[in-house]
């Protein structure tokens, strides 16, 4: 049955390679072929598609049934910040324009191009160097589950010399080798092991928050977002297929992804989107303000309703709605905003959040709206500027791509984009461990360490750990 259906997506793939004239595939940027397939173990791919490049990406919304793994680069740009990335729009375009695919022969544009942005830091470290800035790559192998459908996405880069032979060859070589996959994936029987190895200090991050208390009292900025790293010995290394499976069992409704480059691996189980576009509509959230969950309904009704009435935290969520309702009329028409602030509950911890959308307004391009939405004050503070500045200076480790963004985009102006938080850095044989909370009037050091703890504890439970180490 394999070699049937591998026949198939070979004769169709040559097929549309020898459709291509020599023209098109001279002035083509890349080229990509998507075919239909069976079902995919995607635990299993990402061990076949781990082993031989230097990249890896997954992302998975488990409660959607929606997957994607990825490998490989025919095509990549980076930048130092997300305005260079604007500045870049219009080569973007023309970018896309010259990408030979199959798409629409099958009705469906899949994510093609995928983003990554740091948050804007002066920093830099060790466990951080092997990702860019800012970067946005088209893999070589896509995996796709969307709609109950499987897909693969083979894309390739045509020399300067035609030779549509080497074209065929090479999609045949990778075709074979996804067909040959190795689906005998079992997850880990138990966790993988860590051991504390370094944290802050309570009374390190009471002198901090008192300094921004002054300087809120001072009316220097309004809100700062203050985060610190748990760093772990890794005991037993851990693959992405193995974490992978731990992320979408314990998280099913989150944006979990994966992103490794060469040995370091950064992972998340996000609840929040930075902003997703569909259909000309963009769609963003303001989650801000957190208490943790009850361990039965009435202690969780109770903490819901102490959540809804606490001023700290409705200002806290005040900031970054403004700030996303201010980007969203800049940039949109027919703005809409949810009537009242909702709650979004996840295993541990429970949110205010807040839904808006709106409709692109014609001739703008996402990259604008990126350099003005990233980053939000959820992550960052209010003002956007200042804030950063007192991160730079308050922030003893370099974030990376914690509180950044990873994301995708499709050819027919789709694409998803998540901010980065609830996540994990795996380097050498160290496990980081980030989490952050909104400083405002009326933040306690305690509750806000706190806090920090109960969302730290949304990765370290992935892992098997006593504090006894």
């Amino acid at each position: 049955m394999h070699n049937y259906k591998l026949n198939i997506a070979q004769k169709r793939a040559d097929d549309f390679i020898l459709s291509l004239n020599d023209d098109k595939i001279k002035n083509s940027s890349v080229i990509s072929f998507i075919y239909q397939t069976n079902e995919i173990n995607f635990y299993s791919a990402l061990t076949l598609l781990n082993q031989n490049k230097d990249n890896l990406f997954y992302y998975s919304i488990p409660e959607n049934d929606f997957y994607i793994a990825a490998s490989g680069e025919v095509f990549s740009r980076s930048f130092k910040n997300v305005k260079q990335l604007n500045k870049y729009s219009e080569e973007f375009l023309d970018f896309n324009k010259r990408i030979a695919h199959n798409f629409e022969s099958i009705g469906y544009y899949p994510p093609l191009l995928f983003y990554s942005a740091k948050f804007p830091s002066n920093k830099s470290s060790e466990e951080w160097s092997e990702f860019e800035p800012v970067k946005f790559f088209i893999p070589e192998v896509l995996l796709i589950k969307s709609d109950k459908i499987f897909f693969y996405v083979i894309s390739m880069k045509p020399d300067s010399v035609i030779d549509k032979k080497s074209l065929i060859d090479n999609f045949a070589s990778i075709a074979d080798q996804l067909y040959n996959i190795d689906y005998s994936f079992q997850p880990y029987e138990s966790k993988p092991s860590i051991k504390m190895h370094r944290s802050e200090s309570i009374d390190d991050w009471k002198k901090k928050i008192d300094l921004i208390l002054s300087g809120i009292a001072k009316k220097e900025y309004d809100k700062i977002v203050l985060s610190r790293v748990t760093e772990f010995e890794l005991l037993k290394r851990i693959g992405p297929s193995e974490l992978a499976f731990l992320l979408d069992k314990k998280y099913p409704g989150c944006f979990n992804f994966i992103y490794k480059e060469k040995n370091t691996m950064f992972f998340s189980a996000s609840p929040e989107m930075l902003f997703i576009l569909k259909n000309g509509e963009i769609h963003t959230e303001a989650l801000a303000g957190s208490i943790e969950r009850g361990n039965n309904e009435q202690e969780d009704k109770s903490l819901e309703t102490a959540l809804i009435k606490s001023s700290k935290d409705n200002d806290e969520h005040l900031f970054v709605l403004d700030h996303l309702k201010n980007v969203l009329n800049k940039y949109c028409q027919n703005v809409k905003v949810d009537k009242s602030t909702s709650l979004k509950k996840l295993s541990n911890i429970q949110h205010l959040h807040t839904k808006l959308n709106g409709s692109l307004k014609n001739g703008l391009d996402l990259f604008s709206v990126i350099k003005d939405i990233f980053p939000t004050p959820a992550v960052g503070g209010y003002p956007v500027t200042p804030a950063i500045n007192i991160i730079d200076k308050m922030e003893d480790f370099d974030r990376g791509l914690f509180t950044g963004f990873i994301g995708w985009m499709n050819l027919n102006n789709g694409g998803e984009f998540i901010v980065s938080i609830r996540s994990g850095l795996i380097s050498k044989n160290k496990l980081y461990v980030y989490a952050g909370c909104g400083i405002v009037p009326g933040s306690d050091a305690k509750k806000e360490y706190e806090e920090t703890q109960l969302k730290s504890e949304a990765i370290i439970s992935l892992f098997d750990y006593e504090t006894k180490n």
